[in-house]
């Protein structure tokens, strides 16, 4: 690490374990306080993006709290659900045509609130929903998850900043490096390697398949971010977590992975 960023280093270390704390512990502790924690982190999220798209709307929060209502009273079939990860994904197919397609993009409002809708309220409610994914593990499972892209996130940040030489992508986001995403990929493999030891629901070769695919869709999540604030010409969406940012910087590598994630465990 080098010397100019250790106070950096510091400060994103203490809240950066303070909103896993936070998080793991409403996780750990009942459905309706990580219900409470996603709704609040995703209501912030929708509102740093909306800033970043020059946006405002209350439908996607609003959303979001009806989805979490809902299926909190049992209300929610997989029907729905199914249709949601369909809508996801289709709009993660506009998000990357837009993003690719060259340095600026204009959508018309519509557009702004769907994106609002199925690239940040809904994946948040696809994370509360994984807490019902494993019978064995319950929420261990979600916990499980979120450590792999802790690790993925800190690793590359910690091994980016240290050794990092090669840049990612320049254009995107200049601050990654090879070195550093190659760091998090292998220290995400091996913290699921770790953790098949510790529970015996999925086999070693399911874990390890996981934790790439994770790895790889957490690295395509904080691109994809980057070049939303790239577009507003911001470095970060807020500065509401000291070290990191905002919310939606915090939350941008769940909100593009967690959605293939449950499908591949629902499949």
């Amino acid at each position: 690490m080098k010397v100019n960023n250790m106070p950096l280093f510091f400060k994103r270390s203490v809240f950066g374990l303070l909103y896993a704390l936070i998080i793991s512990a409403s996780l750990l502790l009942s459905e309706i306080a990580f219900a409470f924690v996603v709704l609040m982190l995703g209501t912030m999220a929708l509102i740093e993006f909306h800033k970043l798209i020059d946006y405002f709307s209350v439908l996607p929060a609003g959303g979001l709290a009806i989805l979490l209502y809902f299926d909190y009273i049992g209300q929610m079939r997989q029907f729905y659900i199914e249709i949601i990860l369909a809508l996801v994904v289709a709009v993660h197919i506009v998000i990357f045509y837009f993003l690719l397609r060259g340095k600026s993009f204009k959508i018309f409002p519509i557009y702004k609130l769907l994106i609002s809708v199925f690239y940040v309220a809904a994946p948040c409610y696809l994370l509360f929903l994984s807490t019902g994914l494993s019978q064995d593990l319950g929420s261990l499972l979600t916990l499980f998850y979120l450590v792999l892209i802790w690790i993925n996130d800190s690793a590359a940040y910690l091994i980016g900043s240290t050794f990092g030489k090669r840049k990612l992508s320049v254009n995107i986001s200049p601050n990654k490096t090879w070195e550093g995403t190659i760091g998090g990929f292998l220290l995400t493999v091996i913290t699921a390697f770790i953790g098949y030891h510790f529970q015996s629901q999925f086999d070693l070769y399911f874990l390890i398949f996981m934790s790439v695919v994770i790895s790889i869709l957490a690295t395509l999540g904080d691109l994809i971010a980057s070049k939303f604030k790239r577009l507003a010409d911001v470095k970060d969406s807020g500065n509401l977590i000291p070290g990191h940012g905002g919310v939606y910087d915090r939350l941008d590598s769940i909100l593009f992975s967690i959605t293939y994630v449950y499908l591949i465990f629902l499949i």
